[in-house]
């Protein structure tokens, strides 16, 4: 795994017991709050596990990408470019929407994250569930759902002005309001609302018109995003997380639904049998299954365009995405800097968007193999598409039994998009939309890699203090490292345990674990239950797909080797001899965890094998569980948590000190190390200055890789929470607000950098908990 093997979570804790007694032993005296530091110089840190993300990065040969590219890419070097050019067009494209607005980055502008403050609140109705948990290892999987459809953290919600005042939305600790099987944090002290991106109107998808970025649709009246009868923008159900660095994570978005296998079609991997894309084989179309390993960015770039939060009218697929984007001129709306660090050389000198002659269609033709594309005498009919939703945003393109027909010619439509004939007939171009948009947006994705904070430059020097990183947030490092026991779950260069560097090649993905109870259980690495919410309030990690099916690869293994479900796909990193587990005790031994020695099943049948039936761990903790994000940035990434619920660092340090919100009421899946620490104020003012220390410049300052074309991004809509106006032309939506962000060319902008949430210090905690509850009194 390149430089390192990323050690485990427990392992990290049998590391810092010797070293801080060594440590103990040799270092001189310090003036410090603990009684001495672990890491006083790089070396030190690299025993840990830490390591400058660009030597990393280097001693592992890149970044983590398939290893097949080439069997779907054309492999020169002018055909990756095309390959970039294509996937950072598509990605800041505001066409892509269905209402011709809403891009990826619309969500993503801000170091990768967003923190837009009007119209931002979510009163948490998509993902609730009763408190119905059947046993210990089945959890809350079949729990019905329990939507909350009332805000706390301000009334009248919809179209809100969040401010400094509004965090931390829990302020009593603990304190839970629970009527039969409905849990909900107590009012008004504690809110269980997120804050998180505002999408699309609710709209019921017709069509596409092809040469027109806005589809056709209708407005549907909103129960919930509405002022006083007028529809404001929908609002995500999870808080929007980073697009830098992503290209690290084994599994991508909070509850890790984006699969690290793309099957080209939509993020389930080969949880979804039904996936196909259209390859060119012996002359002729037909329908192939693709499972594309390290790609869980094309996994998660294909969610967005269909969601009827974030970007899509209900309804649309990505056929018919296709369809649009082929027929338009790439970025019209948008100005695209000649100095742009990937698209500069294809912008437009005489206005906006790309050179006239630059097409998608000709930057997909020059970035794929001709078989994925070069058909067109056929097409394919998807006569039974449709969409196949889950709770909240988790949903898939249900494709039915594709039919290769023969294509009947028209007049070429606008911008040579699409030569194939019936409305439900699509060319193979279209029909391939979802493979070409998710590789091309993960290899344009997998260039933002911030690898250049001061905490970089220290780790390749000799010690000595550099420009933001000195004495105080040394000391942070070491609380960070060893009283603050952040390192267990934001562990390596990227400073989380989520990654494929750590998920070993699927052998470290399921893991037994003493849980916050002290007993043991099966969770998936990476994925914790930190007990911001109640675990009622989002299952997270516990969640399902669209199919049924767990998303948690140890709830899978749990109940195929239990027999309560069996799946038609091979299960990410099942637990099994040879491999993650050792046989103790020969035939008819017991099968253990080598790391901690955990017992996790008995060799019934004596023949070496963890065969169904013998599993003894049975116990499943995984919901409330979510994906431990990166550090890096963190500094510019707020609000914080997956419901976006504090301000800023300070009140997230706060929120550890104390160990969690509900921990309580989450034990049965709280990680362990969600307890008091007992911080001093010096201390919290280190691990924050430390985490300050994790910013890359460049993103600050938005320069290459991470600089950007324009991009007008709507910022809720006119007057307030109490009225708005409405829109002349659709007099059910209101008229929006924009926010225009001017192109920064490669230099980025150095007189306007990026500046904290609400424009708050990180050190500050504008609103500190009145009451400091315990979590384990």
């Amino acid at each position: 795994m390149g430089m390192r093997t990323m050690v485990k979570k427990r392992t990290l804790r049998m590391i810092l017991v010797p070293l801080l007694s060594w440590a103990l032993a040799v270092l001189p005296a310090v003036r410090s709050v603990q009684a001495q530091p672990v890491i006083v110089t790089p070396a030190d840190a690299r025993a840990l596990g830490l390591e400058s993300l660009r030597l990393a990065v280097i001693a592992d040969g890149g970044v983590p990408l398939p290893a097949n590219l080439n069997t779907f890419l054309k492999d020169t070097p002018e055909a990756r470019q095309a390959a970039l050019q294509l996937g950072k067009a598509l990605f800041w494209d505001m066409q892509l929407g269905s209402d011709g607005i809403q891009s990826c980055a619309s969500c993503h502008f801000q170091a990768g994250a967003d923190n837009r403050t009007k119209n931002q609140l979510h009163p948490a109705s998509e993902l609730k569930v009763l408190n119905q948990r059947l046993d210990q290892t089945r959890g809350y999987h079949s729990a019905p759902a329990d939507p909350d459809t009332k805000f706390e953290v301000a009334v009248p919600a919809p179209n809100y002005t969040l401010n400094a005042g509004d965090f931390p939305f829990v302020n009593l600790p603990n304190q839970l309001n629970i009527v039969g099987d409905s849990v909900k944090p107590k009012t008004p002290e504690n809110s269980n609302d997120i804050s998180s991106s505002q999408g699309v109107f609710l709209t019921t998808h017709v069509s596409v018109t092809p040469g027109s970025a806005e589809d056709v649709g209708i407005p549907v009246a909103d129960p919930i995003w509405s002022v006083r009868g007028v529809n404001v923008r929908r609002v995500e159900p999870r808080n929007t997380p980073t697009t830098i660095n992503a290209v690290f994570f084994f599994a991508n978005f909070w509850d890790g639904r984006a699969n690290n296998m793309f099957n080209g079609v939509n993020p389930f991997g080969k949880q979804d049998p039904g996936a196909v894309i259209f390859q060119r084989i012996n002359g002729g179309l037909q329908a192939v299954a693709v499972n594309i390993s390290n790609a869980s960015l094309a996994s998660q770039a294909v969610g967005p365009p269909l969601s009827p939060f974030e970007m899509s009218f209900g309804g649309r697929t990505w056929p018919e995405v296709g369809r649009k984007m082929l027929s338009l001129a790439p970025m019209a709306k948008q100005q695209v800097a000649p100095t742009d660090s990937i698209l500069g050389p294809l912008a437009n000198p005489g206005g906006k968007g790309l050179r006239p002659e630059v097409t998608y269609r000709g930057l997909i033709q020059a970035a794929f193999r001709n078989e994925f594309w070069d058909v067109e005498a056929q097409a394919v009919s998807f006569p039974e598409m449709t969409i196949k939703k889950g709770r909240g945003d988790i949903f898939a393109l249900k494709q039915g039994k594709p039919r290769i027909v023969r294509a009947k010619k028209k007049p070429r439509l606008p911008r040579g998009g699409n030569d194939a004939v019936l409305p439900g007939d699509f060319t193979q171009m279209e029909a391939n939309f979802s493979f070409f948009f998710g590789m091309a947006v993960m290899l344009y994705e997998a260039t933002l890699v911030s690898d250049q904070s001061p905490f970089d430059v220290w780790m390749e020097g000799d010690g000595t203090p550099v420009p933001g990183f000195g004495a105080q947030e040394l000391l942070g490092l070491n609380v960070f490292v060893d009283k603050g026991k952040c390192i267990n779950c934001h562990s390596g260069p990227e400073f989380t345990n989520a990654t494929v560097r750590n998920a070993q090649g699927g052998q470290n993905v399921i893991e037994p674990m003493p849980m916050g109870d002290g007993n043991p259980a099966l969770y998936d690495n990476g994925f914790y239950n930190i007990a911001v919410t109640p675990t009622t309030d989002d299952l997270g990690r516990g969640g399902k797909d669209p199919f049924g099916n767990p998303l948690a690869f140890s709830r899978q293994f749990a109940f195929q080797n239990l027999g309560i479900m069996s799946f038609a796909f091979p299960i990410i990193g099942a637990l099994q001899v040879p491999g993650n587990l050792t046989l103790v005790g020969g035939p008819g031994g017991q099968f253990v965890d080598p790391d901690t020695g955990i017992v996790v099943g008995q060799d019934l049948n004596a023949n070496g094998l963890l065969d169904p039936g013998e599993l003894t761990l049975t116990r499943v903790a995984v919901d409330g569980a979510f994906k431990t994000p990166t550090l890096r940035n963190v500094d510019l990434t707020g609000p914080y948590m997956h419901n976006g619920s504090l301000a800023t660092l300070k009140q997230v340090v706060r929120f550890y000190d104390r160990g969690g919100n509900f921990c309580q009421f989450n034990l049965p899946d709280l990680d362990p190390d969600i307890v008091q620490l007992n911080f001093t104020e010096a201390e919290e003012n280190a691990l924050v200055a430390f985490m300050v220390s994790l910013t890359d410049n460049r993103v600050k300052i938005q320069a290459a890789p991470f600089d950007r074309p324009e991009l007008i991004i709507p910022n809720g809509h006119r007057i307030s929470q109490y009225g708005v106006v409405a829109d002349p032309m659709k007099p059910l939506q209101a008229l929006d607000n924009f926010l225009t962000q001017a192109a920064t060319g490669s230099v980025g902008n150095a007189a306007a950098p990026l500046v904290p949430f609400l424009n708050l210090d990180p050190q500050a905690d504008p609103n500190p908990e009145p009451v400091p509850s315990p979590c384990f009194p």
